[in-house]
């Protein structure tokens, strides 16, 4: 995930940390510490801020600090959760590894 207006790059670890990445590929600040339950797989920042992460059948909100605002844990998704993106009109997407795709709700 890039934020454009700061240029800070996000990255997620095996180990369920996000990472905030200066351009240059240095840390410029680790905000969450082991706290999501797997592999960080996606990452999308919503319009209003609140940070999107996906690991295996979950999807965290985040706010820009780290904090958890939210934990969705949904075995409707049938497989594990591959990738999150915002379109221009707000709608938010998931894929999943078995090529569904779904429409989320806003909330």
């Amino acid at each position: 995930m890039i934020t454009a207006l700061s240029l800070t790059i996000s990255a997620g670890t095996f180990k369920g940390s996000i990472y905030q990445l200066n351009p240059d590929g240095t840390v410029k600040a680790q905000i969450v510490d082991h706290g999501l339950d797997s592999i960080v797989r996606s990452l999308v920042q919503l319009k209003d801020g609140t940070i999107l992460a996906s690991s295996y059948n979950s999807i965290y909100q985040l706010n820009p600090d780290g904090t958890v605002k939210a934990q969705i844990v949904d075995h409707w998704f049938d497989s594990t959760v591959r990738s999150l993106v915002q379109l221009s009109n707000g709608t938010i997407l998931m894929a999943n590894s078995t090529g569904n795709i779904y429409q989320l709700n806003d909330e």
